[in-house]
């Protein structure tokens, strides 16, 4: 039987610059073991304006955008937790369903948070920026 081709490494090597996607979080965990500088890529609105604008170089990137462990939303009497892999769009989505479960005076943060995202980027930046919206909780503090 074949392997499955979702389940392997993939690596594209370029003359200067190496971009790797892992399959699995011990995978992504034994990338950045082996290359602790090499910045995480999900939707390359940190990374791509540093490259652009401060002229910095990364030999190695890392994309964990497909791992299942980094998409998720689990919700307790103590909060909600959501998985780093959500983009601002589905993030925004799942908000938005916690919110009309919830009793208002328990989602207050995540009200003035979906407020927040009707200012954060347009819809194309939305549905791809993961490693913003961790980075837009500074807002809220």
């Amino acid at each position: 039987m074949a392997e499955d081709p979702n389940k392997r490494r993939l690596t594209f090597q370029g003359e200067r610059t190496t971009w790797i996607t892992p399959v699995t979080l011990d995978d992504l965990l034994e990338l950045k073991a082996n290359f602790p500088k090499a910045p995480l890529v999900m939707g390359n609105t940190t990374v791509g304006p540093a490259i652009k604008f401060k002229d910095e170089f990364h030999p190695v990137f890392i994309s964990p955008l497909g791992l299942p462990e980094l998409h998720f939303v689990t919700t307790t009497d103590d909060g909600v937790t959501i998985g780093a892999g959500y983009s601002l769009a589905q993030l925004n989505d799942a908000l938005q369903i916690i919110v009309s479960e919830q009793p208002k005076e328990k989602t207050k943060t995540f009200r003035a948070l979906l407020k927040q995202l009707r200012t954060l980027a347009g819809a194309q930046i939305r549905n791809m920026a993961e490693d913003m919206w961790q980075a837009s909780l500074i807002f809220l503090t």
